[in-house]
């Protein structure tokens, strides 16, 4: 492939790091309550951990817990305001998704999506 014969081009190659990075933020998303805090950022930005309680009928400890994976996984973010913190989509990381997942679930049959470990 160094030659440039049969070689893929260069947009439709995924590294190791990228495969990795698109699996933890699919399986922060890959659970209904997180679905629903997504959307209901989506929909509602600027909301705090109790208009989210009020909104899904949980406990404060749950929702924190589905708000840690998303804020690990970048898909949302937080700023304090006193004693509030406020959530928001982190908009760029949400585009991510999108471009990943429109990828990942192409089904052009000669779209090739090769995974590439760098110490090859």
């Amino acid at each position: 492939m160094k030659d440039g014969v049969g070689a893929v081009p260069q947009e439709e190659i995924f590294d190791l790091f990228q495969l990795k990075k698109a699996a933890f933020i699919i399986r922060a998303l890959n659970h209904p309550t997180r679905q629903a805090i997504f959307d209901y950022l989506a929909k509602n930005p600027n909301k705090t951990v109790t208009d989210l309680m009020t909104f899904m009928q949980i406990e404060q400890p749950v929702i924190s817990q589905h708000l840690a994976i998303l804020r690990r996984a970048k898909i949302i973010f937080h700023l304090k305001n006193g004693k509030f913190v406020h959530y928001f989509l982190n908009k760029v990381r949400v585009e991510e998704i999108g471009k990943l997942l429109s990828v990942f679930s192409n089904d052009d049959p000669t779209t090739r999506v090769i995974a590439i470990n760098e110490r090859d």
